[in-house]
């Protein structure tokens, strides 16, 4: 009984082995549809997006990349430029559609090096349950509708760690011009080239020439790089990414200068970014990773034939832009998501352990995919994009910025504002040329509206927005219920009086009631 069971475990894996690319390309193309199908269509591009957007933009309308711009991660929105080469549209949100698209695409067709990675370690039947589990993983999912930099960073890095492990040596350059790819597109993937690094002496510790070899993949990863580097230099003055590196060294120590003890200081900045680093771990480890991964962790430790240091010291060193981002109280998930593969290859640990115990292995395997794919799907319809509201805090955002010039911040709502003046432009237009928006003030250090307009006359302030969100700091809470009891405050939108549910009220300062 137990050999024909074996001898159809064996036939089963043939028939892996014989059609395993079109079992991956259906992997991705279930990837692919979960993501377009929770798209958020119609909502606007907000926050960092819309920067990437104004760059490809502009790189379109000049013909050459601009050198006005001050951020450094300039990587997504120059490949998001020759896509926008193509399209014949004047109309800004199709852009954004495109933007969005662009981003899903990219995120799904990770699943690809992930698949090689995973087949490093095990078998291609398993490996393909890898590549489903991270097609499927809902926080990647989510980041994708955003049109932001983290699905091409995180394909460039995984695809130079695999280049890099390839048994195909030559592989192994192009895995070092893929690192310096992704230091282009986020700064932090500069920390990829000692990734990369550790790994390739790992692989080539036998070869009596790896020192020559290694120089030649460093100058193809710093060749790669310096054209980029000297754009941002005309640009920025700076080569934004080296010198980011530097300032995210620095910056603790300036942090904490000031304190009686500097040291004691440090310490509890960094405690800070590692207690914070492992929560958002275990937050971006659900739904089933949370369950999965240590399990799969132990098994990798307790197997003889793995390399324990590749993957442990890659995920150490990825991590660093993360505790960084939570010493100094940045709250992003985002930044952790790169390490989702390494996740995946630690689930597949625990998936292997769960199937060799069971004899009918394609039942344990359909319901391994039934709920991985359920507790996704669910994840993502809990976490998705509100549609209905999105768009009409966008719509209101547009009343805002025609009304106002200096408001307070509603966020997260205000986030529209910095897209609130295409409405008026079309394009072509460089975004210099754009209309400013209304300039937005914090709420946040005051206790009382009458103290947060009296410091925010200097500034220009001249109007309050509120609206009916439960969070919002309690005065304008109050000024939302209760505006009669503001007579230097009046009223001059009210959206529900234009048929939306996003309840939102525009005030408008008289400074001459308010200063008598």
């Amino acid at each position: 009984m137990n050999n024909n069971l074996k001898i159809k475990d064996i036939d089963l894996e043939k028939k892996f082995v014989k059609y395993w690319i079109y079992l991956l390309i259906g992997v991705f193309f279930v990837g692919l549809v979960i993501r377009l199908i929770f798209l958020p269509v119609n909502v606007p591009l907000s926050l960092d997006a819309t920067s990437y957007l104004w760059y490809a933009l502009d790189t379109k309308t000049l013909g050459h990349f601009p050198v006005d711009y001050g951020f450094p991660n300039t990587g997504w929105p120059q490949w998001l430029s020759l896509i926008f080469f193509m399209i014949p549209s004047s109309e800004i949100l199709d852009y954004m559609s495109v933007q969005r698209i662009s981003s899903v695409i990219i995120s799904s067709l990770t699943i690809f090096p992930v698949f090689f990675l995973c087949k490093k370690y095990f078998k291609i039947s398993i490996s393909l349950i890898g590549a489903f589990l991270f097609s499927v993983e809902p926080h990647l999912i989510l980041n994708s509708h955003l049109g932001i930099t983290e699905p091409l960073f995180i394909l460039f890095i995984i695809t130079s760690i695999v280049c890099v492990l390839s048994e195909n040596k030559k592989l192994a350059y192009l895995g070092f011009a893929l690192g310096a790819l992704a230091s282009i597109v986020r700064y932090e993937g500069l920390l990829c080239l000692f990734v990369l690094s550790i790994i390739f002496f790992i692989s080539y510790k036998t070869d009596s020439k790896k020192i020559i070899k290694y120089i030649l993949a460093l100058s193809i990863f710093i060749l790669v790089l310096l054209p980029f580097a000297y754009l941002r230099i005309e640009s920025i003055q700076d080569d934004g990414l080296t010198s980011h590196v530097v300032a995210g060294i620095t910056t603790p120590l300036l942090l904490t200068e000031n304190e009686e003890n500097q040291t004691i200081a440090l310490l509890i900045f960094v405690f800070d970014g590692l207690q914070n680093l492992f929560k958002y771990t275990g937050w971006i480890m659900i739904p089933y990773f949370i369950i999965l991964t240590p399990i799969g962790i132990i098994s990798y430790f307790k197997n003889k034939n793995q390399n324990k240091l590749i993957f442990i010291i890659s995920m150490m060193v990825l991590s660093i832009p993360a505790l960084y981002a939570y010493s100094r109280g940045i709250q992003e998930t985002r930044y952790l998501l790169v390490l989702m593969p390494f996740f995946t290859i630690f689930s597949l640990f625990t998936i292997e352990k769960i199937i060799t115990k069971y004899e009918n292995k394609k039942i344990i395997v359909t319901i391994i995919l039934i709920v991985i794919i359920a507790s996704s799907v669910g994840y993502v319809n809990y976490k998705k994009t509100d549609t209905v509201h999105e768009i009409e805090a966008y719509e209101i955002a547009l009343q805002v910025a025609k009304i106002t010039k200096v408001t307070n911040a509603y966020i997260p709502e205000s986030k529209y504002l910095k897209v609130s003046t295409i409405e008026k432009n079309s394009y072509p237009i460089l975004s210099k040329n754009i209309d400013l928006p209304p300039i937005t003030l914090s709420t946040d250090e005051y206790n009382s509206i009458k103290d947060f307009i009296e410091n925010g006359k200097n500034e220009g302030l001249t109007h309050i927005v509120t609206d009916d969100k439960q969070n919002r700091i309690t005065f304008l809470k109050d000024l939302f219920l209760h505006d009669e009891n503001y007579p230097y405050l009046n009223k001059v939108y009210d959206s529900n009086e234009h048929g939306f549910y996003y309840h939102v009220k525009i005030y408008k300062i008289d400074y001459d009631k308010f200063l008598n």
